[in-house]
């Protein structure tokens, strides 16, 4: 499918920001994170939204998209985890590509530096998805 930004990400080989593979899904960050660690869980193959995406494949990502939760839960701060989809454009999905947000909460004093929706640097990024694969392995 020409011109999706997930089939690119997915199809270009050795891309650094995919974080996990699995068999029908990978996980990425969110371009511009809703907060520190916003990830998204997106299927290999192209399907408009979760409407259109076979059960199967919404099994997995959704057992994926509970790990990353109780993984920023348990072993990386978060104090609460949002995990949603968007289908259309009523609903704010701006790529048309089924994928599921997983966004950790943190309160008020933590990540004050941050700035939600703005664009995350390379070794912003770099360093999370260190955090991120070193919390996966224990």
């Amino acid at each position: 499918m020409g011109g999706c930004t997930f089939c690119d990400i997915y199809k270009k080989p050795g891309r650094t920001e995919i974080i996990v593979r699995k068999s029908d899904h990978y996980v990425i960050f969110d371009k511009y994170p809703a907060s520190k660690g916003h990830l998204l869980i997106i299927s290999n193959k192209h399907y408009e939204n979760m409407l259109e995406t076979p059960n199967k494949t919404i099994i997995s990502m959704m057992i994926t998209s509970k790990m990353f939760g109780k993984l920023f839960m348990d072993r990386l701060d978060a104090d609460g985890v949002k995990i949603t989809t968007n289908i259309g454009a009523a609903a704010n999905q701006v790529i048309m590509h089924t994928h599921i947000h997983v966004i950790p909460r943190y309160l008020p004093h933590k990540h004050k530096d941050f700035r939600p929706h703005e664009e995350i640097l390379h070794n912003e990024r770099a360093e999370l998805r260190v955090r991120i694969l070193r919390a996966l392995k224990k």
